[in-house]
């Protein structure tokens, strides 16, 4: 009887041993897939704030582009103003 109740309380502490290693380990897998989760959000954040940067960036470039256009332009105004001048 003495042998019976020391396995019972073997297996009964084996069980409860496992029952909180089994926890612990559902919680820390918890805690890594939050921890995911929120990485994944960071970079998604990321990566949308990235995207409008780069769309912000091709409007300056094309808004760049127009202006060095219009200077050639008034340039080339100014050197036909100027030749006219230089006529009279």
């Amino acid at each position: 009887m003495q042998t019976y109740k020391l396995q019972y309380r073997q297996r009964n502490s084996l069980s409860q041993s496992l029952s909180h290693v089994q926890r612990s380990g559902s919680r820390q897998a918890t805690k890594r897939e939050t921890a995911f989760e929120e990485a994944k959000h960071v970079f998604q954040s990321w990566r949308n704030k990235t995207e409008a940067l780069e769309t912000k960036c091709m409007a300056l470039e094309a808004k760049c582009t127009e202006l060095e256009k219009q200077e050639h332009a008034i340039s080339m105004n100014l050197r036909e103003i100027s030749s006219e001048c230089a006529q009279l």
